[in-house]
């Protein structure tokens, strides 16, 4: 198996070079070429691009399966060799997110309280 981030630059790179290629395939249309000439051409130059495209997210998502499969072989080998520590990371994630969503739910707390506040403020003016 390729090293997830020689794959991710290589994705990237091909995708640069045939960029570059279709740049130069496609030229402006001139002033001697029909209307037709230049929407033959624009068509080629879309289908070109949706090609592109296509070859772009199909390289995408073989570096994100590769990443992924990396990520979860180092995930089992932490595990393996730190279990204690492994929790410990756990913990202070768990305990991170739930202090950030108490901060979020805080926020819109506040939040409603002042909306009340100016709402009767609205009321008591009318």
């Amino acid at each position: 198996m390729t090293h997830p981030r020689k794959t991710l630059v290589a994705a990237v790179l091909s995708a640069l070079f045939l960029a570059g290629g279709l740049g130069l395939a496609a030229s402006p249309a001139s002033a001697s070429d029909t209307p037709s000439d230049s929407k033959k051409s624009l068509k080629k130059f879309g289908d070109k691009m949706k090609d592109f495209g296509k070859k772009v997210g199909t390289a995408g998502k073989e570096a994100g399966e590769e990443i992924s499969d990396f990520a979860k072989k180092v995930f089992y080998k932490g595990k393996k060799v730190s279990e204690p520590l492994l929790r410990k990371t756990q913990k202070a994630t768990k305990d991170f997110w739930e202090e950030v969503i108490r901060g979020k739910e805080k926020a819109a707390e506040d939040l409603r309280e002042e909306n009340a506040k100016l709402k009767r403020e609205l009321e008591d003016d009318e």
